[in-house]
């Protein structure tokens, strides 16, 4: 009897050391590998016109507002390049839009969808971890005050969008718990 608990104690350590290692490495690997979050804030709002307003093109549009949005790669890997889709109301039209990083505007390329002028596609490449985007969109014709924010064919992490402006202006405007416009490329968002 003294012998076999002279073996075992001497072949346990090993045999703890190596599973237990393994199991180390697989959690590691597994909280690596997991479906990550990417945060998106939306940090203002401004109002520009409540009153119609005619474009220089003869266009007549209802109202102009003005949304910012900060897009961080709270990840722990770097993202080689992805796509980021901004969706306000069925009515709206989004006029402008431009980006901000540390190293210049426009840098990312963006587009507005052809056939749906309340969408826009941003194309992202090379975000680093921690680094930040500053999304500006004005956006004319807007009735309920919707936005959606989602990430495009992404395997490695979800973007979770988050209301940051100040109360009185958050009361208003409405995160939407799903795809605002028809869309083959978009999954329906989860609600927070």
């Amino acid at each position: 009897m003294g012998d076999t608990i002279n073996v075992i104690s001497t072949i346990f350590p090993y045999l703890t050391g190596g599973a237990g290692g393994a199991l180390i490495t697989w959690g590691i690997t597994w909280f690596r590998n997991r479906t990550q979050t990417m945060m998106c804030k939306y940090i203002d709002d401004e109002i520009l016109s409540k009153l119609p307003i005619q474009q220089d093109d003869g266009t007549q549009h209802e109202n102009i507002y003005v949304k910012y949005f900060e897009l961080l790669n709270t990840t722990n890997i770097d993202i080689e390049e992805f796509k980021v889709i901004f969706q306000f109301d069925k009515t709206a039209t989004i006029l402008e839009y431009i980006d901000r990083t540390k190293s210049g505007t426009g840098k990312h390329k963006m587009k507005r969808t052809k056939d749906k002028p309340n969408e826009c596609i941003a194309t992202i490449k090379n975000f680093i971890r921690k680094d930040k985007i500053t999304f500006t969109f004005k956006i004319a014709n807007i009735n309920e005050d919707l936005y959606y924010v989602s990430e495009d064919d992404c395997i490695k992490f979800k973007i979770r969008c988050k209301d940051y402006r100040k109360k009185k202006l958050a009361t208003k405007a409405k995160r939407s718990s799903n795809v605002l416009s028809i869309s083959d490329n978009l999954n329906k968002a989860e609600d927070e």
